[in-house]
């Protein structure tokens, strides 16, 4: 099985989905971030505007998911859901973030201008991004209570100051780089079943969500585990959209394409595997079981599993002169989906029912029974 398998080995032929901030998203407990995200989304997005009603009912939905979270982690949760705190009688609201003195051309421009404000209101209300430079300015400005006008104004201001060659196409650049983690996340979730198709007539872009998602929003801690147990068993190794970067030129560089093969139940076969080894590393995901696919004997592989293989499919993975085969950055993300939901994270306090996994420490996981 070993020489077949290490033949098989194709330049992107490898479990992926997309990279995102999901993953880094280990200082909570189980999937809160994903549920805060969703709401958040919902009423940002998809309403033309809020009013003071929309804002109790998101403390609602917060409120009624922390009180479906085990005792011992409702505190933790309500720091983590009000990290932001929209009880607050000086929160921000979104009225006044998106307010301006603009005169638009054309309704286009007007709804251009109010989705650019959605997405760094977002941002906000999520504590993301700013981590330097004029990011971190830009969170600033709007933990202050600075309004989106006038955090733009403020921006080009300081690039003017800091003498940037070209401050329009800079400030441009920065104003599209701050929320890109809202592009990526929903691209990753459309993957996973719980946004459809694009909208562009009334989103500009932004997808709406498909009854799996409008049920994230509603659910609490335990239908919310069932409903990502659900959605992972659905996924496929690779989306049909996935954008296969620095292949070889079939002619120059001749490859059985037509032995390109999909895995159509990912999940389950990673679950296979760590059913019958019990642990497995990095490397071991990397090389070997994110390259299994339909025609791959599971069974087979884990009783055939060892450091020559691995070595071997590593080494086959390097000749391949892709980048994205050799780093290790995109397979972590993706083992680290994979295993959210059955492992334990840090604001769990060992109270998640279907933990059975080891977070992925020291590059390995394990099964903790």
């Amino acid at each position: 099985m070993l020489q077949n398998f290490v033949a098989s080995i194709l330049p992107a032929n490898y479990w992926l989905s997309k990279s995102m901030e999901f993953t880094k998203r280990n200082s909570c407990g189980t999937l809160w971030y994903l549920k805060k995200w969703f709401v958040f989304y919902n009423f940002i997005f998809l309403k033309e505007e809020l009013f003071e009603k929309d804002y109790v009912a998101i403390i609602k939905l917060f409120n009624q998911f922390i009180e479906s979270l085990p005792a011992d982690t409702r505190d933790e949760a309500r720091n983590y859901f009000f990290e932001i705190d929209l009880r607050q009688a000086n929160f921000l609201k979104l009225a006044t973030f998106m307010a301006t003195e603009q005169t638009f051309a054309t309704p286009n421009d007007k709804k251009a201008y109010e989705n650019n404000a959605k997405k760094f209101y977002f941002m906000y209300v999520m504590n993301l991004g700013g981590q330097s430079g004029y990011k971190e300015q830009m969170k600033n400005l709007m933990a202050a209570g600075v309004n989106y006008e006038k955090i733009v104004a403020e921006i080009k201001a300081t690039m003017i100051a800091n003498k940037e060659a070209n401050p329009e196409r800079k400030l441009k650049e920065q104003l599209s780089d701050f929320p890109a983690a809202i592009r990526n996340e929903r691209q990753l979730f459309f993957y996973y079943g719980f946004f459809q198709g694009r909208e562009t007539a009334d989103l500009s872009g932004f997808y709406n969500l498909t009854n799996i998602g409008k049920a994230v929003v509603g659910a609490n801690f335990y239908v919310l585990l069932a409903i990502w147990e659900h959605q992972k068993l659905k996924m496929i190794s690779q989306s049909p959209l996935a954008d296969m970067q620095n292949l070889p030129d079939k002619n120059s560089f001749p490859l059985p394409y037509e032995k390109f093969a999909i895995h159509s139940h990912p999940y389950f076969a990673l679950l296979t595997v760590l059913e019958n080894r019990k642990t497995i590393d990095l490397d071991t995901y990397q090389y070997v079981i994110a390259k299994t696919s339909n025609e791959t004997n599971l069974l087979a592989l884990c009783n055939e599993l060892n450091p020559q293989m691995i070595a071997e499919c590593k080494q086959k993975a390097h000749s391949l002169n892709r980048r994205a085969e050799t780093e290790t950055e995109d397979f972590t993300k993706e083992l680290k989906k994979f295993i959210l939901g059955l492992c334990e994270m840090p604001k769990d306090f060992r109270t998640n029912p279907l933990c059975a996994l080891s977070w992925l420490e020291n590059k390995q996981v394990q099964v903790r029974f």
